[in-house]
């Protein structure tokens, strides 16, 4: 058990030399390079700095509006986040039933936190979709499943059987126009 625990430290401080050393890399030797502030987004990421992953994902798809990887990993935070909040808040309410005021207050902030972040996420899952159609790559079925699921939750209807329908179908749904627009050839 300690050799797991001192395994875990080690990959914990490796992880944050790294962070440390492509920082340097992207205020030195290549400000404001995408895959710098990716790489450094996705650090935090791994090592559950939601708040700094989220700050230089959002910086690294403002500098490269193009960067697939960076729309999915952002999205993926932020549905971290927005389900964070639903989860924490459901357990406020329990813990503290008789408290209604601070629960009250607590849970406004959660909610607002959720509304924020699913249309966000949604928007920058479909960037990705649209960025990997354009290039004429698959959409990967998870992704497609994720935008149904945002539509959904966000309620906008119109799109979300063409997500679910595009799973499985050969034809590529573009996220935002919802028309058919190639056939895979992958």
């Amino acid at each position: 058990l300690s050799h797991q625990h001192s395994t875990k430290e080690k990959r914990d401080r490796d992880r944050i030399d790294a962070i440390r050393r492509l920082k340097h890399i992207n205020s030195d030797l290549m400000p404001n390079n995408a895959s710098v502030l990716y790489l450094i987004g996705t650090m935090f990421y791994y090592r559950g700095t939601l708040t700094e992953a989220k700050k230089y994902l959002e910086m690294a798809t403002q500098v490269d509006s193009t960067m697939t990887d960076g729309w999915i990993m952002l999205s993926m935070i932020l549905i971290t986040e927005a389900a964070s909040a639903r989860s924490e808040g459901e357990k406020l309410q329990k813990a503290h039933k008789n408290s209604k005021s601070r629960v009250s207050k607590i849970n406004s902030f959660k909610t607002q936190l959720i509304h924020s972040n699913v249309p966000q996420a949604l928007d920058a899952l479909q960037r990705a979709a649209s960025l990997l159609n354009a290039s004429h790559k698959r959409i990967p079925s998870w992704i497609w499943n994720n935008i149904g699921s945002l539509r959904f939750n966000v309620g906008v209807m119109k799109g979300v059987e063409s997500a679910y329908v595009s799973i499985s179908q050969p034809l590529c749904i573009d996220p935002y126009t919802h028309t058919h627009t190639y056939t895979h050839t992958h």
